[in-house]
Order: structure tokens, then C-alpha cells, then sequence
């Protein structure tokens, strides 16, 4: 039997990822260390591989647009 076409899936946990501006080019100064549980870090891989890209820019794409959006640009 021959092999059906595989339909294409929309698994994308972040669809705003697009819609988030670009910072400005300014230097990288020492974080902080992001705790999370072992459920918490296997969803922050799943969403890294779904979006292909890091999963250090998922939380900077999530974290500081929310960030600013309640206390501003300080």
C-alpha cells in the first residue's frame, strides 16, 4: 500500500512570536538563572524543537515583551 501524504500541523505553542519587535543593539550584561521543574524544562525543549530556535530566545521572546508591557521601558 503506498504511503498517504502526511498532512501539515499547526503545533506552534507561540503563534505572537512573529509580532515581537526587535531590540535595540545593546550590550549583553550577567543574568539570572531560570528555575523550573522537569515538566516545565520538557515543555520549554518541546516549544524550542516546535519553533526551531533556542529555547534561551523563547524565553527572551516571551519574558521581556511582557515585562515591558506592564512596568514599561525603564
Amino acid at each position: 500500500m503506498a504511503e498517504q501524504p502526511r498532512q501539515p500541523v499547526d503545533a506552534s505553542p507561540l503563534p505572537a512570536l512573529a509580532t515581537v519587535p526587535k531590540k535595540r543593539k545593546e550590550p549583553k550584561v550577567t543574568g539570572y538563572n531560570f528555575r523550573m521543574s522537569a515538566s516545565e524544562k520538557k515543555l520549554l525543549s518541546y516549544a524550542s524543537e516546535v519553533e526551531d530556535i533556542s529555547e534561551q530566545k523563547i524565553l527572551e521572546r516571551l519574558v521581556w515583551p511582557a515585562l515591558k508591557e506592564r512596568y514599561g521601558n525603564q
